[in-house]
């Protein structure tokens, strides 16, 4: 039953450069993942190289299961400009459930999409002023 919690949700959060954005997001939406949430981060990945801190973004997402986490992490790596140094990181968590506020769905069911959105027309790449962002999917 949907009203069961699901512990093969999981929220995946990645940290990545500002530069490989476009490139992530449209990889991303090929993949058909959605619901991606967007936030400008300052981070920095050794404090023993000191504290400079670096202008990042971070994205979150829900997925339905351990496969969809593997392939988020591959789409991601794939989709990045180079593997180097300081690129990001990508973690995840169980999530204990979810519920779309409008309709009352849950779980798996709370995950499906309205609309797909075009990358290079969206709003998304203009818009990073903003503390979040958040697709139309979600």
């Amino acid at each position: 039953s949907s009203d069961v919690c699901s512990s093969d949700l999981f929220l995946v959060k990645a940290v990545i450069k500002k530069e490989d954005m476009e490139e992530v997001l449209k990889s991303l939406q090929d993949n058909e993942f959605e619901g991606i949430t967007i936030f400008e981060v300052k981070g920095t990945g050794s404090i023993k190289q000191g504290l400079k801190l670096v202008d990042n973004l971070q994205l979150e997402t829900v997925v339905a299961d351990l496969n969809c986490v593997e392939t988020f992490i591959d789409v991601l790596r794939e989709s990045c400009s180079k593997w180097e140094h300081g690129k990001g990181k990508v973690w995840w968590v169980p999530v204990n459930g979810i519920v779309r506020i409008e309709t009352g769905e849950r779980n798996l069911e709370a995950l499906s999409s309205y609309q797909k959105i075009d990358i290079k027309t969206s709003p998304l790449l203009d818009s990073l002023s903003h503390n979040s962002i958040d697709t139309p999917c979600s």
